[in-house]
């Protein structure tokens, strides 16, 4: 059984929220809130698996609460404000729901929550010495998987996928890359705006036209890096003295 909170200084919205996990057995409404406040003491208290929340409410925002709390659940946003997307995700929240929103887009969020607290649940229960090997756990399909997060090369979102490649093999995972990019470490960084690439594995890198690049990996794989995240890539590899490995002189058009 999953505990979750619902968060939401309007009536109407805590109740609708409350109406559309009725059919759901597997969940347990454990409590609902009307303020910060009131939220940040029901995740300390209750601990719930999945937290239903707000941007905008009395006294402490949404943001607050989930720097306040002392452990923060698995959290899907569900707001009017859209121009907070993209702190939400900042945060690692799994979702950001838009109102009004049909019944659809709350079970897909809902869905995308569950495969978060099993991965979760599944590295609960690994011996702590695995734990600490750098695992990487992805839901793929029915199955979970388990990967060395330093043989992931390179990640490719496509719509509601990512497609995780580890040497020749593929992994299709239903998340989003700014949430699994929360995940891994600093060795990952985004390149592209649908693209994100183990550093450690770049094995040449081949200036484009108008600032772009093209980035080879260990397993061949190709990956543009785009001018907009040209100077992270290029901070990175100046900190790590691996411009002369990979020839890289200053950036230069064909």
């Amino acid at each position: 059984m999953l505990r979750a909170v619902i968060s939401d200084d309007e009536t109407l919205a805590r109740r609708r929220i409350r109406a559309l996990l009725r059919p759901h057995a597997d969940i347990e409404v454990v409590q609902e809130c009307r303020d910060g406040a009131s939220t940040i003491l029901a995740i300390n208290d209750l601990h719930p698996a999945l937290l239903f929340l707000d941007v905008e409410m009395p006294e402490i925002d949404g943001f607050g609460v989930l720097a306040a709390a002392e452990a923060v659940p698995a959290v899907i946003f569900v707001t009017a404000h859209q121009e907070y997307a993209v702190s939400a995700f900042g945060v690692r929240a799994l979702d950001y729901i838009l109102k009004p929103f049909r019944r659809s887009r709350f079970e897909e969020a809902l869905e995308r929550a569950r495969g978060r607290i099993r991965e979760l649940e599944d590295l609960q229960k690994l011996p702590r010495s695995t734990v600490d090997r750098n695992i990487l756990v992805v839901r793929v399909g029915g199955r979970t998987v388990f990967l060395q997060r330093g043989e992931v090369e390179c990640i490719m979102a496509e719509r509601d996928y990512v497609h995780v490649i580890v040497g020749d093999r593929e992994y299709l995972v239903r998340e989003s890359l700014s949430a699994l990019l929360a995940r891994l470490d600093e060795r990952f960084l985004r390149v592209h705006r649908s693209a994100a690439v183990n550093l450690e594995n770049v094995r040449e890198v081949h200036p484009l036209h108008a600032g772009d690049a093209r980035l080879t990996l260990q397993n061949g794989w190709k990956v543009t890096l785009s001018r907009t995240h040209r100077n992270a890539f290029d901070e990175w590899i100046s900190q790590h003295r691996l411009r002369d490995r990979l020839k890289l002189p200053a950036f230069k058009e064909d």
